[in-house]
């Protein structure tokens, strides 16, 4: 697969994830199935970190694009669910990732992807400072394909999954917990082993950029924010 054919798919599965969420929520049935898909998403997010820290040229802007784009995202997600959400968005998630491969290889220092690890965890950004992490060590080992995929697949399966239920357990601490209630009130935590799946499609990458235009790049930008907006005008 290309670059521009894992970008789309990997938007299709945000999409999917995001309409069982917001449209579908009363449905159980299609909102597990969509979700269940939607599990993919953030692991190949997370992998064209690597690739564009890799092609850019500049490191600095393409780090402020995710972040403005992060901000404006906020506010979009904060109108489609009516008041200000409580963790930020994985714009948010992919920036820290980026900044912690940027800090790294230019000073190869630990204390500044360790710092963003700990910002990631205080900011309450998606999926914490497993995000960060998974982000970090996808670059570190990206020439390891091996050493990739297994470390990858293990941060995915336990760390990050558990990461979700300590989250969900200290957020409703007297809660009672049963299957039936994971699955109503938290399937991501429930569902997220799964997202070890997109290391197959990972797996897949060929190393080239595919047919592209230069429409196409700023597209896949703004479609976080332009899907949101379009969910919302659908509620």
């Amino acid at each position: 697969m290309t670059a521009v054919q894992l970008k789309l798919f990997a938007c299709l599965t945000m999409l999917m994830d995001h309409v069982g969420h917001y449209l579908f929520a009363d449905q159980h049935a299609i909102m597990w199935s969509l979700r269940l898909v939607g599990r993919l998403a953030f692991p190949l997010f997370a992998f064209f970190i690597v690739i564009g820290y890799r092609h850019t040229r500049d490191v600095a802007r393409y780090w402020g694009r995710l972040f403005l784009l992060g901000v404006v995202s906020w506010f979009v997600i904060a109108w489609l669910e009516g008041s200000p959400p409580n963790q930020l968005n994985i714009l948010f998630t992919l920036c820290l990732g980026l900044a912690a491969i940027a800090s790294y290889e230019r000073n190869v220092s630990w204390w500044i992807p360790l710092l963003c690890l700990l910002a990631a965890e205080l900011g309450r950004v998606e999926y914490g400072s497993m995000g960060v992490l998974l982000i970090f060590v996808m670059h570190r080992l990206y020439d390891q394909r091996d050493r990739f995929l297994l470390v990858s697949g293990l941060i995915l399966l336990v760390l990050l999954s558990v990461n979700l239920l300590i989250d969900v357990l200290l957020s409703n601490p007297h809660t009672e917990w049963t299957w039936s209630w994971l699955l109503d009130e938290h399937p991501t935590a429930v569902f997220q082993p799964f997202s070890v799946l997109s290391l197959l499609f990972i797996y897949r990458y060929n190393g080239q950029l595919g047919w592209h235009a230069n429409w196409l790049q700023y597209a896949f930008y703004l479609f976080y924010p332009l899907h949101l907006a379009a969910i919302k005008l659908v509620l």
